[in-house]
Parts: C-alpha cells; structure tokens; sequence
C-alpha cells in the first residue's frame, strides 16, 4: 500500500512536471517509446552477437539513448541517421551505437509499416500516435520476465555504464547531466508499468513522461487535465484490446517477422 501511494504521489508530480513541457508544442513524432526499443533490442541482442553481461546493458542503454533529445539538448538529427540499415546494425561492433542504430532502423520500418497498413488514419486525430506507443509498451513489456526487467533496469542506475555511454556515443551536446536525468526516467518508467499491484490508469499516467513532449496540448473550457488523461486512457484500453491490434503486434514483433521488416 505504501508502494502504491507513493507511485500515485509521483504520478501528480509527474504531470505537473509535464505540464509546462507539453507547453513548447513540439510535434508529435511517429516513432516507437521507451519499452518497445528496449524489448526489441533484448530480443534481437543474440542474433546481432551481442553477449556479456556489460556488453549487453551497454547495448541497451544505446537503444534507449536516441529518444535523449525529448530533454532538448540533444537534436534528432544527431540520434536518428536517415539511411540506417539492418546491415549497418550488424556489422557495427560497438555495443552503444549498434543499439543506437537499431533505434533509429526501427523508427523507420516500424512508421512505414504502420503507414502502409494506414493504422494511424484509423484511430481518433488526437490520439493516434501516442496510443499505439503506449499500447506497444504495454504488450510487449509482458514478453520478458520481471526478474529480467529488474536486471535491466540496473542499466539505468549504475554510473559507470553512463560514463562509456558518454563516451562512446559521441553525440553533440550530450553531456553528463543530461544523460543522468534521461536514465532517472527510464528507470521510473519501468517501474510504472503495469504489474500486479497497479493499474492501466497508472501506467499511462507514469508513462506519459516520456510521451508527453511530442504532442502538443490545448485544452477547451470544457476540458481539465483529468478528462484529457481519462479519454487517452480510455483510447489505449480500447485499443489494447482490438484483435486487429494484436494481430499487428504479432505480424510486425514476432522475432522473425521483426527481423524481416527491420532487413528488407
């Protein structure tokens, strides 16, 4: 119980904190959120030769690095290169960046795909983007164990890993705070998903942190930031649940399929 009041009372501050973020009106951009980077990478770590403990957890912290840029230091273009291949990410041998250049492949065949599948004209204007994320983060967060999320999440808090990371990606303007505030949230992130002892209203709320900097927010008089929050939550559950989501889940991240899209 103590557990739960605390992650409600850092949901409030959360969206406060996200609040005047959502303020600076950036686009929304269509690409994958946190959890989605990171189970892909997981998953597809072996077939790319990625082994260690270290090498690993370097890899997946390179995989969530890109996505840095939401804190605005940091620009896109220095994190997503356009031409990225399935090849590129096999044949680079540093761990950071080859997780940083299966990142940016993913984007792209991940956004093409829903585009050729014309999912995004599907769904509701206002919600579209973000309630894919959030349905894909959700899904997929259940394709790996809690003892193998605890283990990475451990990533996200050692300082050593953080300084090779600092190193090796060689980003301009990236410099040590940042990147200590960018792993603070991806280890809040993980820990808000939904398990056993919380809600899908918990996790979108917690979860949109990491969202809420790419869709910009103009509220009616009729609007508050509860029923804003209550509609995406409602959006995503509905979502979640549609066979034909799952379907795309299935045909687009099964490991072989994943494979095929991210190398054609």
């Amino acid at each position: 119980m103590k557990r739960f009041k605390l992650s409600v009372l850092y949901n409030v501050v959360t969206i406060t904190l996200f609040w005047f973020i959502w303020q600076l009106n950036l686009q929304p951009v269509k690409a994958a959120a946190p959890i989605t980077h990171i189970v892909v990478a997981y998953q597809l770590a072996p077939e790319l030769g990625v082994e260690g403990e270290e090498e690993k957890k370097l890899f997946l912290l390179g995989t969530s690095l890109p996505d840095i840029r939401y804190l605005r230091q940091v620009k896109r273009e220095d994190t997503h290169p356009e031409h990225v291949t399935w090849q590129m990410v096999l044949d680079e041998k540093n761990p950071v960046k080859k997780g940083m250049l299966l990142h940016a492949l993913l984007d792209k065949k991940r956004d093409a795909y829903l585009l050729e599948k014309e999912w995004y004209t599907s769904l509701p204007d206002r919600h579209r983007v973000n309630t894919v994320k959030l349905a894909e983060d959700c899904l997929l967060y259940n394709c790996i164990t809690m003892d193998e999320w605890r283990k990475i999440q451990t990533a996200f808090d050692e300082k050593a890993l953080q300084q090779q990371v600092l190193q090796q990606a060689q980003l301009p303007n990236l410099d040590e705070e940042q990147l200590t505030r960018w792993c603070a949230l991806l280890y809040r992130y993980i820990d808000g998903l939904p398990q056993e002892d919380q809600s899908i209203f918990n996790f979108a709320v917690n979860g949109m942190q990491m969202l809420l900097t790419q869709e910009p927010l103009k509220l009616n008089p009729s609007q508050t930031m509860q029923t804003v929050i209550s509609e995406r939550v409602e959006s995503l559950l509905k979502l979640s649940q549609e066979t034909v989501f799952k379907d795309y889940m299935t045909e687009f991240y099964s490991i072989g399929n994943l494979i095929r899209e991210l190398s054609r």
